[in-house]
């Protein structure tokens, strides 16, 4: 399925066109899917208590299910400008169901995702066939990420987001190893996920997705590829983890 992304100022969504703002791509996206987010340059967060953040991270914390939505551009899919004078690009979404997501207590105050499709990292490799073909063939692995709690600045609701994260694997092609280390950036959203007051529930159900972008593909201490998290002309690609059943 292919998809285009507008470059305006603008965040109406169109019949199969998303609009990009200068923060980047994945913010925007998550901002369209999610009916709580709010860009983190737009919270000035309040502290909370230990005690409060151990009680939210307890009520927050179990496996969910749901489903990775993987966006993603190549070199060949080029940025144009259409009649109205509007830019656009084309990108294409992948979609893999039957994955789990796990959030921890206040103990460790971490995100697994589980069985991640690392493969896709083949589709925005370029003249690196080698890599490119390693990738093809490499399993699903689980991504982790730390995770943060605050206040927003009514002092009662939760915001809950994702810290920058770094993933890492070994594959072997060429006749031997290499070490790959795959930097991956946390979305540039905050979610509001519910309010501290009597009977009301904090619940990660109102962020409804999660995304994360992927930077770049280093291997061996080298960056091999750079991936542009503007969502320019260069290889792009991020992933969401869409929650489609409450934590237990």
């Amino acid at each position: 399925m292919k998809y285009e992304i507008e470059k305006t100022g603008s965040m109406r969504g169109k019949s199969r066109t998303w609009t990009a703002r200068a923060i980047g791509l994945t913010a925007v996206i998550a901002a369209m899917m999610l009916m709580a987010g709010c860009q983190s340059d737009e919270l000035r967060q309040v502290r909370l208590t230990q005690q409060q953040k151990q009680e939210i991270a307890s009520t927050i914390a179990g496996e969910y299910s749901g489903s990775y939505i993987i966006l993603w551009a190549d070199s060949t899919m080029k940025t144009y400008v259409d009649e109205d004078g509007a830019k656009k690009r084309p990108m294409k979404k992948e979609r893999f169901e039957g994955v789990a997501m796990t959030v921890t207590d206040g103990g460790m105050q971490s995100v697994f995702f589980h069985r991640f499709p690392i493969s896709m990292l083949s589709r925005v490799v370029d003249d690196n066939e080698p890599l490119r073909q390693a990738l093809a063939e490499a399993p699903d692995m689980d991504l982790t990420a730390r995770y943060g709690l605050g206040l927003y600045t009514d002092q009662e609701t939760v915001v809950w987001g994702l810290e920058d994260m770094t993933a890492g694997l070994t594959l072997r092609y060429g006749g031997r190893e290499h070490h790959i280390v795959l930097p991956i950036r946390e979305s540039g959203t905050r979610w509001l996920i519910g309010k501290m007051k009597a009977g009301e529930r904090v619940s990660l159900r109102q962020a409804g997705s999660v995304g994360f972008t992927f930077t770049a593909i280093v291997v061996d201490g080298e960056t091999a590829v750079t991936l542009d998290s503007t969502w320019d002309d260069g290889n792009s690609l991020i992933g969401m983890f869409r929650i489609d059943q409450e934590n237990q």
